[in-house]
């Protein structure tokens, strides 16, 4: 009965929104086609006239700056099977981020980060120096998400995959580019030894395969970290004693015309002491297309994990999700969940997302 009246509500929603857009449609130019949500900031340089000044800026100073924003209202609606549904309307995110060209070899970023569930008001989230003297390699200090996992999805929801391997650090990363071919290694201290003085210790690889021809594009990527135990999702699972658990991740992305497929797993390659070998993988696929002249986007995925009770992440996730371009670089989103926890109760999900970048 809830996966019916559930439907039913995603239906209704879906038809508002196509009648709500379409009227609008009118008034603004046909769109780009959508653009996959992301954590990361899209950049954009707005195209605007300074503020009134006695003299112009130097143009080469207002080229080698960009400023990007994201903003992302959601609204959630939850429906136990057992328990009391509840509801709630979230800024989820508000994040605005400043890249600077320093030199023709050294660039910075800087991103700070509102999230209204998050315990702390507002964090810096990247801050990072890149040098580039070589065209085909690079080196980053600062602080950053670690290259381990891609988390590339087509839901409004965050996969589990990125809740249990995604990695913010104080790192140094040396990486290259040569052709199809893209490959980095990186080091950092972590937050998770069991001394009290601190060692830069932790490291990790990454390797990226990207293929592309006429209308198709294929990308394929690995990841090695020696201690997964550093990850966000498991920060505060690692016991007193326990010793480095090395982590691995395997990414696959295929384009071809209107449709896409993601996958993607992530695991630990050890067993931590409790016997656990904590694991999730994403599977997804979409189809774009044009809804009365606007576009749009419709994804189903499947998600699982394995030994990830003790970090209280679902045990299954069934999704479906369908997006629209509702004027340029804004979009409104549609998600319905039902999820299945490790005791066998069952949750389902309405989430509703309006999201704007700049």
């Amino acid at each position: 009965m809830q996966k019916r009246v559930l439907s039913i509500t995603l239906l209704t929603v879906a038809l508002l929104c196509q009648e709500a857009i379409s009227a609008t449609h009118s008034v603004v130019d046909k769109q780009e086609p959508s653009e996959q949500r992301t954590l990361s900031l899209v950049n954009h340089l707005p195209d605007q006239n300074p503020t009134a000044s006695t003299s112009p800026p130097n143009s080469n100073e207002v080229e080698r700056i960009e400023i990007s924003g994201l903003v992302e209202i959601e609204a959630e609606f939850v429906d136990p099977r057992s328990g009391n549904s509840y509801s709630n309307l979230t800024l989820t995110t508000a994040e605005l981020g400043i890249k600077a060209q320093i030199s023709s070899a050294v660039s910075g970023e800087i991103a700070l980060l509102y999230e209204e569930d998050s315990e702390e008001s507002l964090d810096v989230d990247i801050a990072t120096l890149t040098l580039s003297p070589e065209s085909s390699w690079f080196y980053k200090a600062g602080q950053f998400y670690l290259p381990f996992g891609v988390f590339e999805t087509q839901m409004i929801s965050d996969p589990l995959t990125l809740e249990l391997g995604e990695t913010r650090e104080t790192a140094l990363e040396v990486g290259f580019t040569t052709g199809m071919l893209f490959g980095s290694v990186y080091i950092f201290d972590g937050e998770t030894s069991n001394e009290d003085i601190s060692k830069i210790d932790n490291f990790g690889m990454h390797l990226d395969l990207i293929v592309d021809r006429d209308n198709r594009h294929f990308d394929i990527s690995l990841g090695y970290i020696n201690d997964i135990r550093n990850s966000d999702g498991l920060i505060d699972y690692k016991g007193e004693n326990q010793n480095q658990v090395g982590g691995i991740t395997l990414s696959a992305s295929l384009y071809s015309g209107p449709f896409k497929l993601i996958g993607e797993y992530v695991s630990a390659s050890d067993m931590f002491d409790a016997g656990d070998k904590p694991c999730a993988y994403n599977l997804e696929v979409g189809y774009g297309f044009s809804l009365s002249g606007i576009d749009a986007n419709v994804a189903i995925g499947f998600q699982a994990t394995g030994d990830a009770e003790q970090i209280e992440l679902p045990k299954e996730i069934l999704l479906a999700a369908i997006s629209f371009e509702m004027y340029e670089h804004t979009t409104l989103g549609i998600e319905i969940t039902s999820s299945k926890a490790y005791d066998n109760q069952y949750v389902q999900a309405l989430l509703l997302q309006l999201a704007g970048h700049f």
